[in-house]
């Protein structure tokens, strides 16, 4: 064998042109010669010599190399255009969401809250002072013991097994079809519900409708406009499910959907659409339990009405200003109920906003609230009285806030007296035939209930809610007792049983999807 040669790039060659590489041996890194059967490096160290022999790579030609690129190329347009074209957005992976929200019904979820709600009215937690004062008052009101450890463990027992497919059902995530997406919308405007639901501007929508936003949608599109129309057609869907023409609807399915797209809704630049799509998804959410992720929904859209400056009666001038306007009682009246139900700093501070009601609205919406009418559009009257939501943002603020507990005692009582003045003096503006005092004994007649609309039934419940509220804040703070006020406690007392009787009046008439 001839004796190996350096190439050009100064690796070893053998004559046969095959690459040599060295031998590391104890000895370190040597060179082989080539010799047979062993090459001198290896005879002298007394080894063996192995000699790594590789083919020269096989080279494309500049030629093949191009048409190779080419044709990637294609590939990967024709994989965009096919994306492009596709009616599901692509902007996220799907498969990043299973799970987040597994059930919008999970019995689970409906005892948390349960448990949530009677801690902060007066039952407290578990083996604390104020769950042995509530018991102790149970016994003293009623003669029976009542034990809410064990009746909440009994709770799951009484709702039995669900149906498998049902759990099944609620992983699923789809998007609505054209057709449906129309039907909502032509829905909410026939039936005039932006006059208590003002969560979104037909106009806008059906625009969005036709620019083909379910079917075109891509990168450069902005995510609220998807977002929006999917939130409200699941809001609208899940509030007709019972109509034939909604019965193929599949509503959980479409608000899982939508909140795939949060993450990318949150980043990107705050508008009126954006903000629909936030409060969307809180109403539905708000009834099924899930009030923590409802505060988070709410805490962004507050953001957003402070960015768009819908906080000031001003921005009415402003393109959709008074839509914007309308959406910020609505929210503000959500808050403001969260706050006093689970005692939270609310997320509108009052003093930075302008609280003047909208014209007229004193006038007439009263008669609006109570009794079954048609709905207009052009007429909004909120889910409840906002002058309901004005009281209820004091409640908290003088007898439930930090500030408010920390009063002195004769303080507290003062405003307790105001707080009652104010909230009689509003319902002595209610139609003489609709006050509540009328509907919440049980020798009242059926036929009262007949006129009155489901707007008027909650508008009564929130009614007694705050009146409990003002006078069971006697009890909230720590282990004082009711007895320096007993007048105050009676009436506690009695506001909670009469709600319980007038719900039991009108349990008919009420829907799991109502608001509040």
């Amino acid at each position: 064998m001839s004796a190996p040669s350096l190439n050009r790039r100064g690796a070893w060659q053998s004559a046969a042109g095959a690459r040599i590489t060295p031998l590391t041996t104890e000895y370190g890194q040597i060179r082989c010669d080539g010799g047979k059967p062993d090459c001198e490096p290896c005879r002298v160290a007394g080894a063996r010599c192995t000699v790594t022999r590789r083919s020269p790579p096989v080279r494309s030609s500049t030629k093949e190399q191009l048409a190779e690129a080419k044709s990637r190329i294609r590939e990967l347009e024709a994989l965009v255009m096919a994306q492009r074209n596709s009616p599901k957005p692509v902007a996220l992976d799907d498969r990043l969401f299973v799970g987040y929200l597994q059930d919008p019904r999970d019995l689970d979820t409906a005892l948390t809250m349960f448990q949530r709600e009677i801690t902060v009215c007066g039952v407290g937690t578990p083996g604390s002072t104020e769950r042995q004062v509530f018991c102790t008052a149970v016994l003293q009101q009623t003669g029976s013991r009542f034990d809410v450890d064990q009746f909440v463990q009994g709770l799951p027992n009484a709702f039995g097994t669900r149906d498998p497919r049902d759990s099944e059902k609620a992983r699923t995530q789809k998007w609505p079809p054209r057709h449906l997406v129309q039907l909502c919308i032509h829905q909410y405007a026939k039936t005039g519900l932006y006059s208590v639901h003002p969560v979104a501007n037909v106009k806008a929508l059906q625009a969005l409708l036709d620019e083909n936003t379910l079917e075109t949608h891509n990168l450069t599109n902005h995510i609220a406009n998807l977002a929006c129309l999917v939130a409200f057609t699941a809001q609208v869907t899940v509030m007709h499910r019972l109509e034939s023409a909604f019965s193929g609807a599949d509503p959980d399915a479409y608000l899982r959907a939508v909140l795939s797209l949060v993450p990318r809704l949150i980043i990107e630049e705050h508008s009126v659409r954006s903000l629909e799509a936030f409060i969307n998804i809180a109403t539905y959410l708000g009834p099924l339990g899930h009030t923590k992720t409802v505060d988070s929904l709410l805490a962004v859209a507050v953001r957003i009405i402070y960015s768009l400056g819908a906080h000031r009666p001003s921005v009415v001038i402003e393109e959709e200003g008074e839509h914007l306007r309308n959406i910020f009682w609505y929210i503000y009246g959500f808050d403001k109920t969260l706050a006093i139900r689970f005692c939270r700093p609310p997320l509108f501070n009052d003093v930075d906003l302008d609280l003047r009601l909208p014209d007229g609205y004193v006038s007439s919406c009263s008669d609006d609230h109570f009794f079954m009418r048609p709905l207009s559009s052009q007429h909004v009257i909120y889910p409840s009285d906002l002058r309901m939501n004005l009281i209820k943002s004091k409640i908290h603020t003088l007898l439930y806030s930090d500030h408010g507990r920390a009063q002195p005692g004769a303080k507290r009582l003062q405003h307790i007296r105001e707080l009652d003045e104010e909230l009689s003096a509003l319902k002595s503006s209610f139609p003489d035939s609709c006050w509540p005092d009328v509907f919440a004994t049980g020798t009242t007649p059926d036929y009262t209930f007949h006129d009155l609309s489901l707007r008027g039934v909650n508008l009564h419940l929130d009614y007694y809610f705050c009146l409990g509220k003002i006078h069971g804040a006697i009890s909230a703070y720590g282990s004082q007792s009711w007895s320096f006020l007993p007048s105050s406690a009676e009436l506690f007392y009695q506001e909670s049983r009469i709600i319980l009787l007038y719900v039991s009046r009108v349990r008919h008439a009420l829907n799991w999807h109502t608001f509040w």
